[in-house]
């Protein structure tokens, strides 16, 4: 066991070992802030900050801004929709938040937000926020299309019996549809 001075003499010098440390760190610390090529970073990052900044700038000129309760357009990808689909869902603007928007159509609110890139202004407006007002429901863009299709969504569905489509196990009549001429031409059929 050290007495106590040897302690406490080993304890200062640990101290003035880790002074010395961090003396030296914080001087290599002024050199490598200083070096050339940093501070060419430096400059390169706050180029890509302006060029950023005016990007926006611009592009929120060129958009005509939106506000709630407009009419918008939002594209609807091909896989998403049926062939006698609409290419664009008609909705309205519920809510804005920091530049994002929250639509609605008649068949429900979109549980996305939305970009002001990603809507279309349309000068037609048939939905009101009081249309949509009650709506609770939220559903995927996929599911909004399939609602509001005239069809069954991304395609068409159709049975294939051989029998006149009286019980559930025609598709047609298990979804509460009619059978179209698609589904067995020349039989004859009683879901019509």
């Amino acid at each position: 066991v050290t007495p106590e001075n040897g302690v406490q003499q080993k304890l200062d010098n640990l101290i003035k070992t880790t002074r010395n440390i961090l003396e030296i760190e914080s001087d290599n610390d002024e050199v490598i802030f200083d070096h050339p090529a940093l501070t060419r970073r430096n400059i390169a990052a706050q180029n890509l900050k302006s060029q950023a900044n005016r990007m926006v700038t611009r592009g929120k000129g060129i958009l005509p801004p939106l506000k709630v309760g407009d009419n918008v357009l939002v594209p609807i990808p091909s896989v998403d929709r049926g062939r006698g689909d609409a290419a664009n869902l008609l909705s309205v603007i519920i809510e804005e938040n920091d530049g994002k928007f929250r639509i609605a159509t008649k068949e429900g609110i979109l549980s996305t937000w939305l970009e002001r890139n990603s809507l279309a202004a349309t000068k037609y407006y048939s939905l009101t926020t009081a249309d949509v007002q009650n709506l609770k429901n939220e559903y995927t863009l996929r599911e909004l299309v399939r609602l509001g299709s005239v069809g069954t969504g991304q395609g068409y569905r159709r049975c294939t019996c051989r029998t006149n489509c009286t019980s559930k196990k025609c598709t047609c009549k298990k979804n509460d549809m009619m059978c179209n001429s698609a589904c067995h031409p020349g039989r004859s059929c009683q879901n019509v």
